[in-house]
C-alpha cells in the first residue's frame, strides 16, 4: 500500500491568495466536496482520487481575508 501511495501524482491547490480574491476559497472548498461527496459514486472522479493526491489549501493569506470581510 505505501509504495502505491508513493506512486501517486500529487495535485497542489491553493487559493485566497490575494486578500481580494475571497471568492477562491469557498471555490476550493466547493471543489473539495464535491470530490469527496462523488467518490464511489461517479467512477471518473473515483479513479481520479486513485490515481491522484490532493492537496488543497483554501486559504493561503488568511490576515488578507479577514482585512477584506
Amino acid at each position: 500500500v505505501q509504495q502505491r501511495l508513493q506512486q501517486r501524482r500529487k495535485v497542489w491547490i491553493q487559493c485566497q491568495i490575494h486578500a481580494r480574491e475571497w471568492i477562491s476559497a469557498p471555490t476550493c472548498m466547493y471543489l473539495v466536496h464535491r470530490l469527496v461527496t462523488s467518490y464511489g459514486r461517479d467512477p471518473e472522479t473515483t479513479a481520479l482520487l486513485h490515481r491522484a493526491e490532493l492537496i488543497v489549501i483554501p486559504i493561503v493569506n488568511p490576515d488578507g481575508y479577514v482585512y477584506t470581510m
